[in-house]
């Protein structure tokens, strides 16, 4: 985020996940994932908003959908890995229309 805040102009941020965020507690199997780890994200996530930064979640699995759409306040998710690469540009594109549309109406 300090990388980040410190440019000019509008940001985006992807990140992309599996739905399962880790928490480093020195656990490293499936109780890795918890409230904590959701809670961190979801923090973390607002947080970056507040400085300005729009995060964008992309869940990469079906079952990601749910803590996509808890933790983030903008979530996309894909279910076959092999549209990610699309997908990715599509929800770019959408997602960056009203900073092209509002830098033209400058020219």
């Amino acid at each position: 985020m300090k990388i980040l805040s410190s440019e000019r102009g509008k940001k985006l941020l992807f990140v992309i996940s599996d739905g399962q965020p880790h928490h480093p507690d020195g656990v490293s199997d499936y109780r890795s994932y918890d409230n904590h780890s959701f809670m961190d994200t979801y923090h973390v996530v607002r947080e970056a908003e507040g400085e300005g930064i729009s995060v964008i979640g992309v869940g990469i699995t079906a079952s990601a959908s749910a803590f996509i759409a808890r933790a983030y306040l903008k979530g996309f998710c894909i279910k076959d890995i092999n549209e990610l690469p699309s997908k990715l540009v599509d929800i770019y594109l959408k997602e960056s229309a009203s900073f092209r549309t509002w830098k033209s109406m400058l020219l």
